[in-house]
């Protein structure tokens, strides 16, 4: 093999072991096929050890150095790394430009940021490129006041820069900080949103994310990249966000973008933790590249949710694709076994994790298998285990122990677990509670009394369990015994007939750990009101037969809760049947009017509604002041009078929505009604000489103005449901709904009762999400419900 000087560069960045010919300049020709810029760091190091050792082979270059240093860095590779910085001193390179900045990134990624500091302080010419280096350094090394010092001294700042300030800020969860600079930033690329998406993520600030990606959307005129749709996939998952998951999956399959590794995985946890298992294998399958991660997403979910069997056959096909599980893989098999009360295969897979695969078990792997043993009963077992562990156990493992304990009434054994947790946690109050519980139902109740006594004196409250459950995008929390919501007759009302049917089913409830002092029946009571049952039987009245209700848990109450729908428009024609029909469905509207005084005469009093000022022609920001932070939908009912200012189309029906989403993406809103008309599109339906098109575009274009409107809808990213009625009727229903989509309907009418009906409903239904649907009545169509028409048209 003969080359020449200028070769040899070309060479260690080659691809494939291929020669590329040509020299290689700063920054440019052939970088997207190096070696090193592909990360085959290994391979580039063996070949310039090669060229070191080949007497034919001519001097490395600084270009060769370059990507030789970079080797050394991105593959760790410290003592390579020692050796080629005496090589570039020995040869002369030390103070060329672009040798000099590789090696400062090389020592800050090594972890010797006072080396990368000194070769900074040295450096008699210095490029943007050099500041930059600096300043992602020392945020690398964790130092991001270092990095802000440097960042502020920098006359150039770079994107690049801008980005790894605000990763260090939200790597050290300083995310104020970080969205303070992403603020200032005059120009942003898809990088620097990412870095803000990606830290609101990491830092827990799962709303924060999604908001953020929203207004990325909007404003940006940057698209998402891979990168930006993991993170906001993980904030859905955490959320269970699974109407912007699903709106991501379709934009990813629109797109045509590519479904790698990290993204297939984001998305098929995503669907996992939303408990959408058929679109979680959909992902799975549709993946041409897994790794064990991809099979512990797919494993865990199913054991989440109950799929033990289907679980455990993809563990094992798992291991018939060569695939070595991980901790999470049997953290996944661990919790199938516990859902299944599989104790033997539970304890042998434990028993597996070191002996057979090698692994460390995990505090969480132990706790897992004191939950299974607990479960069945085998309390000895569970707390040998306890006393076992090579690490100290937690207040979950304990507390695994201590349901054990309740569930079997193993009282000594309950009395040394709390103290184990006490110790732990001083301040644990479900402890206090168990054993004020226990005592009390042996009749023990000086005990009782004593032990919430000493519960009080260590100021230990007891948060009130609260439950809350997502109905059509809005939250609804519920506490013990709960009767402040809108509903609470018909949620009481459902409560019963579930008990009795239980009761005929032959369930007996457990009243013993029932405190208080009355009889049996008010026990059972209690017992029935708890947070999650009145979640549950609300879901139950909310939802159609076969939806599935999704309920979550929570020791706090949510103080953010979200409950109200804020109307726009709401004493126009349709916007009042609106607010009337949210009411009678159980629902607290924040009514969006321009005359307080005329709302309230036009509404009779109800607790449940409340009027705010709102002119959506004055603006997002005075409307986003209006929605607020308590409202989790809008519909948006409004319509321009007829008069001779032709301008007023615009300003209500376009820009008066334009503002309200814009609004919407300031409060965190995430479902947008709208009420349009059937004919917005009658140019592209071939329908210009359609009388009904050419009267309603005789005051100032007004479909047209409505079309714009749909549009930047559409692109926003937020949840909406279009509705386009025909002609509006104030009469009562004289026939039943046809749904089409849309661009279809040219004629037709129908009640407004009947628009407000679809639109209240539409947000208790996912089949109404990113639709745009055309409606009339007609007498001889055939009735069906909204649920089932909607699902008749296909997303966009």
């Amino acid at each position: 093999m003969v080359v020449d000087g200028g070769g040899w560069g070309s060479v260690v960045v080659g691809v494939d072991g291929v020669l590329v010919g040509g020299g290689v300049s700063h920054g440019e020709g052939g970088g997207d096929k190096a070696f090193a810029q592909n990360n085959d760091w290994t391979r580039t190091l063996s070949l310039f050890n090669y060229q070191l050792t080949t007497p034919t082979a001519p001097t490395p270059d600084e270009y060769t150095f370059t990507s030789v240093i970079k080797a050394c860095a991105g593959n760790g590779c410290v003592l390579d790394g020692f050796k080629v910085h005496g090589v570039v001193a020995k040869l002369g390179h030390e103070e060329n430009l672009f040798v000099k900045n590789s090696l400062i990134d090389m020592y800050f990624k090594f972890g010797f940021k006072n080396v990368g500091e000194k070769l900074f302080d040295e450096m008699s010419v210095r490029d943007v490129v050099s500041w930059n280096t600096l300043v992602s350094g020392f945020c690398l090394s964790g130092d991001v006041e270092k990095a802000r010092c440097v960042f502020d001294q920098m006359v150039e700042k770079s994107l690049v820069t801008w980005s790894a300030m605000i990763t260090g800020y939200t790597r050290k969860g300083e995310v104020s900080a970080a969205r303070e600079l992403f603020d200032r930033m005059s120009e942003r690329n898809v990088v620097c949103w990412n870095a803000m998406i990606a830290g609101y993520a990491q830092n827990e600030k799962y709303s924060d994310a999604i908001d953020l990606f929203r207004q990325m959307l909007r404003v940006s005129g940057c698209g998402p990249n891979d990168v930006t749709f993991v993170n906001v996939l993980s904030a859905c998952a955490h959320l269970g966000a699974l109407d912007l998951g699903k709106w991501i999956d379709r934009y990813i399959r629109r797109s045509g973008m590519e479904l790698n590794l990290f993204l297939g995985n984001a998305l098929a946890d995503m669907f996992a933790k939303c408990g959408c298992l058929k679109d979680a294998r959909r992902v799975f399958n549709e993946m041409h590249d897994r790794d064990v991660i991809t099979w512990s997403i797919l494993i865990s979910g199913l054991a989440m949710h109950g799929h033990a069997g289907e679980a455990f056959g993809y563990f094992y096909e798992m291991l018939k694709c060569g695939i070595k599980p991980n901790d999470i893989t049997f953290m996944g098999v661990l919790s199938a076994c516990t859902h299944a009360g599989l104790v033997d295969e539970g304890l042998k897979y434990f028993n597996q994790i070191d002996k057979v695969y090698g692994i460390s078990s995990t505090v969480e792997h132990y706790g897992c298998v004191v939950d299974l043993l607990s479960r069945a009963g085998r309390l000895k077992e569970a707390e040998d285990l306890i006393n076992s562990m090579p690490m100290k156990p937690n207040v979950i493992v304990w507390g695994a122990l201590l349901g054990g304990c309740r569930t079997y009434k193993d009282i000594e054994r309950g009395e040394r677990v709390v103290q184990h947790i006490l110790e732990l946690d001083s301040g644990h109050s479900g402890s206090y509670v168990y054993l004020s519980n226990v005592y009390a139902s042996m009749g023990r109740l000086e005990d009782a009394a004593s032990c919430r006594l000493k519960m009080r004196e260590n100021g230990v409250m007891k948060t009130p369990g609260g439950s809350w459950i997502e109905i059509g995008h809005i939250v609804h929390e519920f506490f013990m015994g709960d009767r402040s919501h809108p509903q609470t007759d018909k949620i009481y009302s459902m409560i019963s007939e579930l008990g009795s049917r239980m009761k005929l089913a032959g369930y007996k409830p457990n009243t013993d750990l029932v405190v208080h002092s009355v009889d049996e029946e008010e026990k059972e009571d209690v017992l029935f009101t708890h947070s999650e049952k009145l979640a549950i039987a609300f879901g139950l009245i909310s939802t159609r037969e076969g939806t599935t209700i999704r309920m979550e848990a929570s020791e706090e109450v949510k103080s953010n809760t979200k409950k109200k729908i804020f109307v726009a428009g709401a004493t126009g024609a349709t916007g009042k049947r609106v607010v009337e029909q949210l009411l009678a469905k159980g629902f607290a509207v924040k009514a969006g009017v321009r005359d307080i005084g005329k709302a309230k005469n036009t509404f009779s009093d109800n607790p449940s509604l409340q009027f705010v000022k709102a002119d959506v022609t004055e603006g997002s920001t005075k409307l986003a002041e209006a929605i607020g932070n308590d409202s989790e939908a809008v519909i948006c009912a409004t319509g321009f009078r007829r008069s001779m200012d032709l301008t007023q189309p615009w300003k209500v029906d376009n820009l008066g929505t334009v503002n309200l989403v814009d609004a919407c993406q300031k409060t965190g809103v995430n479902k947008f009604i709208l009420v349009s008309s059937i004919l917005v599109n009658g140019a592209a339906m071939g329908q210009l000489l359609n009388p009904a098109y050419i009267f309603l575009n005789v005051f100032g274009l007004t479909l047209i103005a409505k079309l714009q409107a749909e549009k930047y809808i559409r692109k926003s990213g937020i949840n909406y449901t279009i509705i386009r009625p025909g002609g509006l009727k104030n009469d009562p229903p004289s026939g039943n709904i046809i749904m089409e989509p849309e661009d279809t309907l040219s004629g037709g009418a129908i009640s407004r009762d009947q628009v407000a009906e679809v639109a209240v409903e539409a947000l208790d239904l996912t089949e109404s999400s990113y639709k745009v649907v055309e409606i009339v009545a007609r007498a001889e169509a055939t009735k069906r419900s909204i649920k089932d028409l909607f699902g008749s048209i296909k997303q966009h």
